[in-house]
């Protein structure tokens, strides 16, 4: 008995742990109206270049679901490595109230959580720039995933990113 009493305890404060772990949420640099989105430097693995159309993780806010893959290869891991993303809020999912599950677009590498935006009206229109840092152990030699997903508000709506360019570097 305390054994199960123990177990349901340990079990019950990794929940707790778990569920209260935050997502780093990356700092977004506004691009101005007309300043030309980005340039890819040498050196870079583009992940998905500036000259190609955007992707968008849902294509509207009623969307039935928000996933975007995409797949690429490292021939050695970076010692440090970092993302930089260029990205357009069309649209956010829902008006922001505190205490409400909000909608959120959230960046994956391997399946492990690297970045996740909430997107407010404000944010309607606007292109960002920014920096994601990340562990090198998230990454592999050989086939890795890189995965943008949306998650619904209460009420079921997605937010609407375009990404514009998706970038690897050293």
């Amino acid at each position: 008995m305390l054994r199960e009493c123990l177990l349901f305890s340990v079990s019950a404060a990794l929940v707790i742990i778990f569920a209260s772990h935050a997502f780093p949420s990356p700092e977004l640099e506004l691009i101005p109206p007309g300043s030309p989105l980005a340039q890819q430097g040498e050196g870079h693995l583009v992940l998905h270049d500036l000259k190609q159309e955007p992707f968008a993780v849902s294509e509207r806010r009623k969307s039935v679901s928000a996933y975007k893959l995409i797949t690429f290869d490292l021939a050695e891991v970076p010692k440090a490595p970092r993302l930089d993303i260029v990205l357009t809020v069309v649209t956010y999912a829902c008006a922001i109230k505190p205490g409400l599950p909000q909608g959120h677009t959230r960046m994956l590498i391997n399946q492990k959580p690297v970045a996740e935006w909430s997107f407010s009206y404000d944010d309607q229109g606007k292109s960002y720039r920014t920096t994601i840092d990340v562990e090198p152990q998230l990454l592999r030699v050989g086939k890795n995933k890189l995965e943008v997903v949306g998650s619904p508000c209460r009420l079921g709506n997605f937010e609407v990113v375009k990404f514009h360019g998706i970038t690897l570097s050293n």
